[in-house]
Order: structure tokens, then C-alpha cells, then sequence
């Protein structure tokens, strides 16, 4: 069997991490935290991390459905429905259909009525140009319309656009429309959306920054406004305690749901008689109404967090009033999701990766990577949780990136400790076990306790017999030569079966089963050593005869002492210099029992303790009681001849 199939499966005992491991484990973890949060809060604004971070919204709004109910807005559509029932009356001649649905919404006592139409094209210049000379009722076919905005409560839509010289031009309604406005350009508010680089709607602003002479808050700001009776000069607004900026500055929407969260009142139901007695109508009391067409063919539809398929889900898309609702609940509400603060941000991502670099510090780099990837689902649990409870936004794309940075790390440093950690074993222990228990020694992640420690051991002495006749009969040079050659061969045994060599003492050696490899099987090990270095000594007279032919050297034998039982392991020594080994009366009876071979005649010796650990299979010899010096009483030995071999099974 080769020894690496020998030490195949072998299970080391369990230690409590020792509290200076755990210390520095921890230091490490949080140097590894602090560095990974580091990295993402500086890489947080990239567009790419941008773009994960709002997939994650994406998802989250999706997953939170219809969130909150209408509470201060409402839609009244220009559907098929309507467009069916006026077929005969384009578009541009509905003023007078306007103004009687305005006069309707006063009557049922809505707080403000916004028109989401650009007001470009006039009827009655169409007319003008179809036939010069008008009737008067012709001439002013818009005046319906005129009268009704002067009354106040009515905010036209323009839009901010950009020509082909890169110079910004609006696009508003008729002059005489906002001569009939009781604030003029105050009570234009403007349309425009600003999509986030992926061309989805998740953000808005309430005012821009133009010349005083022109429209300066959006279409949604300036309803909100108007809803909560402020004047649309002041630019220092506070509406449901958010604070209006005078500048292009970007807030989240807080979309209280998908597409379809707002039930539409056809526009036709504003203009049948007793259209004030309509409960559908009669609901848009103190709300914020918006008019728009919805009609199929329309353009005025956008992408929103709802637009993207994940999982499925269908792609829809959002008209352009439901847009301008969700702003108005937003600013009215004051629900608007709020990204978390820089230091509850870097404190959230420095938590997590804390534990979980303590974690990655002391698991193999295969489950580091699955905790990782557990820990990053998790941050993705809790920041839609965190989103749904109290519209926070928790980063999740850099709490990924820091686990990534994180993780990388913690295989840098258990390599870097690994290979400190080889060196070490290496230094300490490399002239006394093979490179096969000190690589599993490595592997297993069990230092030995230099400091010292009390275990169960098998100490094993041996001892060339009749030494001084031979060192006699041969040179220095010779004799160390012959020594040399022997020990090669005895090393091998013990050093196969696990074993460390302790120390040479000349003619003999001192050799331990159990440490620092805490084999559980060191009393079998060590028989198995003791036997193969049995086999040895025909091998080395023939050795001798050949080496030294014609010499007086006596017949060549050798014998050794095994006990089991429970020394002091570490290191001993001094300052200038210390070696691990092993003390204790485990280690004193091995040596009394090696002293024991030669008038016993047994060329292995093995206690009591010994036979009965190394297992049924020990075929032994004589047995005997023996009276060693230190020892009370009487200690019953063996002579141990061979081991049956056990079955495959």
C-alpha cells in the first residue's frame, strides 16, 4: 500500500480555534473589509456599476407590484372610446370639447387640471388658411377654450428641445393661449423626461434652469404646486416636506405601481349631460387631473422599471400621463425612494463584507466562493426588503463588487499564510517526518501546539546490540558510514508509517507515533515500523559481510522498545535552542523497554497498551511481566512477531 493511500481519509481531532487565531483572523477581515469598501464606494458612480444597481431596481419595483393607491392624482383619457364617439371632430378642433370638460372638473371641484397636449396648431388658423373670409363664430372657435383658462386651475404643456446646433428652443402653446393664462409662462410647465442612460424612466427633476422669461418648472412640478395652492414664482418650494431645487436636479420617482395603477375617466364622460352626477367624475374631487390622449397609435409611451422583461415578466410600457401622475403622488406623498446616505452605505457594505471575509479567511477557496455567492443574494434579499419597508436604497452592486474584492483578497492572504505556514512546518519539523505527513500536516490545518500539549503518543526506542565490538572493528570514517547506511533504512520505516524521528543517540534513536501528525492509529503505525526495521537486520549483515569483507565484526542485531500512552509534546529546550520532542513516562518505559530487548531475547518489545491499541490483528510471541526502574509494579510486555493481514473489507 503506498503511504499516501495510508494517509488517505485520516481525520484530524477538532480544536477550538485558538483566541489568537480568532484575533487575527478578525484584524485581517476588517483590513479586507475596509480595503473592498473602499474600492466600491470610489467605483460606485461608474456607469457600469450604475447599471447593475438599477437592474436591481428594476427587479425590486417589479417585484413590489401595485405599492400605494392613487391618493392625489388623476387621468381623464382621450381613448379609442372617445375618438369613436367624436370621429367627426379631429383633434385640433377639440377647444370647445376642452373647455366644457374643464368647466365639468370645476364643477366637481378638482384642485388644478393639467392639459398634456402642445397646443402648436390652432383651429382657427386652419380654418383662416382653408377660407380667408371667416364668420365671426369661425374667427373664434377657440374663445370656449380662451375663457376657461383665463379662469384659472389649467396648466398647458411645453416641451425644451435641442436643434441641430446644439442650442435649446422650446416648443410651447399658442401665444394667445398663454395670454389667456392667468400666470402666462408660469402656467406652461414643461414635458420633458430625462431617461437614465439606458433609456428608462426611474428619475425626474421639478424646475430647470432657464431665463426667467420662460417656462422653469415640469409639467408634473408645477401641477403639484398649483395642487397645494403655491404660487409657481417661488422657486424655494417645500412640498410634502421635499425640497424643490431651482436647478436641473434628479430625484427618484416613486412609482406606486405598473402601467394601469391609474384607472382613466374616459373624456367623454366630461362632456355627456349630468356629467357632474357621474360617480366616476364625481371622484376626481380635490385631485390633480391630468387630461391626455391614450388612444391606440399614440406616442407618448415610455419605458419605466416596469418595461424590462426579467423573469418573464411582460414588457409594458407607461404613457406619458401616468408618468406625470406617478411625479405629482412623488412630490405630494413625499414617497420618493431615497438612496442611503454615504455612511450608512459604507457602514451596510463593511458589515457584510466583515463577516464574510472572517468567514472566506478560514474556508478552502470552493465554499469562500459559495458563501460569497449566498451573501450576495442575501445583500439583494435585503435591499428589496429594505426598499419595500422604508423606500431606501441599499447598494447591491457594490456590495458585490466589495465581496468580489473581498474574496480575492482572502485567497491572496490564506495563500500568503499557507506558504508561511508551509515554511514554517518546514523549518520545524522537516528533518523529522516525511514530506508526505508534512504536506498533510499542511493540508489539514492543524498546527501543532509548540507551546506544549499532552496527547496520546506511541514512543519507539531502538538500539544496534553488540555496538562497541563493531566501532572496534572499523575506522571512524567506516563506522559512521555503517551508521549512516542503517539509519537510511530505519528512517524509511518510521517515516513511512507517519512517524517522527526525535532524535539519534549514537547506536540508537528515539522515534514518536502520534505527533505532531495526530494519526489515531499511531500504536499500529508504530508496530509496522518495528517490524519493517526487523526485516531490516538480515539485510544489513548481509551488508556488513559484503562492505567489510574479513573484518571481526560480530553478528549484527538490533531491538526495539515500543509503549503507549499519554506524553508532554512541543517544544523543549532553551532560548539558544529548542527542538520539539516528546517527555513523560510514556517515553521513559519505551526506553526501559528497549533496554529490556537483549536480556528478553524479543527483537520488537511492545507493552501492554501497545498491543491492545494497535488492534486483534498483532500476532505476538512470548509474554512477560517485567519490573522497570521508575515504575511501580510490575508491566506486562510482548513479543511482537507480525501483523495478519486485514481484509479489504
Amino acid at each position: 500500500m503506498a503511504f499516501g493511500t495510508k494517509l488517505a481519509g485520516q481525520a484530524l481531532p477538532r480544536r477550538p480555534t485558538r483566541p489568537g487565531k480568532l484575533k487575527r483572523i478578525y484584524g485581517q477581515a476588517l483590513i479586507l473589509a475596509l480595503f473592498a469598501t473602499l474600492t466600491a464606494e470610489l467605483v460606485s458612480n461608474l456607469p457600469w456599476v450604475q447599471h447593475f444597481d438599477n437592474v436591481y431596481y428594476d427587479i425590486w419595483t417589479h417585484l413590489a407590484g401595485r405599492r400605494n393607491r392613487p391618493e392625489h392624482t388623476a387621468i381623464v383619457a382621450i381613448d379609442d372610446a372617445t375618438l369613436q364617439q367624436y370621429q367627426d371632430t379631429p383633434l385640433v378642433f377639440f377647444g370647445p370639447l376642452f373647455a366644457r370638460a374643464i368647466m365639468t372638473l370645476r364643477q366637481v371641484g378638482v384642485k388644478v387640471i393639467g392639459l398634456d397636449f402642445i397646443f402648436s396648431v390652432s383651429a382657427e388658423s386652419c380654418l383662416r388658411r382653408l377660407d380667408p373670409g371667416l364668420t365671426p363664430k369661425s374667427r373664434f372657435y377657440d374663445q370656449p377654450l380662451r375663457q376657461e383658462l383665463l379662469a384659472g386651475q389649467v396648466i398647458l404643456a411645453g416641451v425644451l428641445t435641442v436643434d441641430n446646433q446644439d442650442k435649446s428652443r422650446f416648443r410651447l402653446p399658442l401665444p394667445d393661449l398663454i395670454a389667456a393664462l392667468p400666470n402666462h409662462l408660469m402656467d406652461v410647465g414643461l414635458v420633458n423626461f430625462f431617461p437614465d442612460a439606458d433609456g428608462v424612466l426611474r428619475r425626474y427633476t421639478p424646475a430647470l434652469t432657464d431665463p426667467p422669461d420662460s417656462p422653469r418648472f415640469t409639467f408634473a412640478a408645477l401641477l403639484a404646486l398649483k395642487g397645494v395652492g403655491l404660487k409657481p414664482d417661488n422657486l424655494n418650494l417645500v412640498i410634502a416636506d421635499h425640497h424643490i431645487p431651482d436647478g436641473p436636479e434628479l430625484s427618484r420617482i416613486g412609482f406606486i405601481g405598473p402601467p394601469q395603477t391609474f384607472q382613466p375617466v374616459p373624456f367623454f364622460r366630461l362632456l355627456a349631460e349630468g356629467a357632474v352626477n357621474d360617480p366616476d367624475v364625481q371622484q376626481l374631487k380635490d385631485k390633480v387631473v391630468i387630461v391626455a390622449a391614450t388612444h391606440s397609435g399614440t406616442q407618448d409611451l415610455f419605458p419605466t422599471p416596469y418595461s424590462q422583461g426579467f423573469l418573464g415578466w411582460p414588457v409594458t410600457m407607461m404613457s406619458g400621463a401616468e408618468v406625470h401622475a406617478n411625479i405629482v403622488e412623488t412630490l405630494l406623498t413625499g414617497r420618493s425612494p431615497r438612496i442611503a446616505s454615504l455612511i450608512v452605505d459604507s457602514l451596510y457594505i463593511l458589515v457584510i463584507v466583515f463577516m464574510v471575509a472572517a468567514l472566506f479567511l478560514r474556508l478552502p477557496p470552493l465554499s469562500g466562493l459559495g458563501v460569497g455567492v449566498m451573501a450576495g443574494l442575501t445583500a439583494a434579499v435585503l435591499g428589496y426588503i429594505w426598499f419595500q419597508v422604508n423606500g431606501v436604497i441599499l447598494p447591491v452592486a457594490a456590495v458585490h463588487l466589495a465581496l468580489v474584492v473581498g474574496y480575492l483578497g482572502s485567497v491572496l492572504v490564506n495563500h500568503t499564510r499557507g506558504e508561511r505556514k508551509r515554511t514554517y512546518l518546514e523549518n520545524a519539523f522537516g528533518r523529522y517526518i516525511s514530506p508526505e505527513v508534512l504536506d498533510w500536516l499542511y493540508r489539514s490545518g492543524k498546527e501543532p501546539d509548540l507551546g506544549g500539549e499532552v496527547r496520546e503518543i506511541t514512543a519507539m526506542f531502538l538500539d544496534i546490540r553488540n555496538f562497541t565490538p563493531m566501532a572496534e572493528a572499523l575506522t571512524p570514517h567506516e563506522l559512521a558510514e555503517t551508521l549512516n547506511y542503517w539509519y537510511g533504512q530505519v528512517c524509511r520505516h518510521i517515516l513511512m508509517e507517519g512517524g517522527m524521528i526525535d532524535k539519534f543517540m549514537g547506536d540508537g534513536l528515539m522515534a514518536i507515533f502520534g505527533a505532531p501528525a495526530a494519526f489515531d492509529d499511531h500504536a499500529r503505525r508504530a508496530v509496522k515500523a518495528a517490524l519493517g526495521i526487523k526485516k531490516e537486520i538480515i539485510d544489513m549483515r548481509h551488508w556488513l559481510i559484503a562492505r567489510f569483507p574479513g573484518r571481526a565484526i560480530t553478528s549484527f542485531d538490533a531491538g526495539s522498545g515500543l509503549h503507549t500512552g499519554h506524553a508532554l509534546t512541543g517544544n523543549i529546550g532553551s532560548a539558544q535552542r529548542m527542538e520539539f520532542t516528546a517527555i513523560g513516562e510514556a517515553v521513559n518505559i519505551a526506553s526501559r523497554l528497549e533496554g529490556k530487548t537483549k536480556e528478553l531475547s524479543y527483537s520488537v518489545v511492545a507493552s501492554s497498551s501497545t498491543v491492545a491499541a494497535a488492534g486483534q490483528d498483532v500476532i505476538t510471541g512470548h509474554t512477560t511481566l517485567v519490573k522497570l526502574k521508575g515504575v511501580t509494579g510490575e508491566l506486562k510486555v510482548y513479543e511482537v512477531l507480525d501483523l495478519a493481514e486485514r481484509s479489504a473489507g
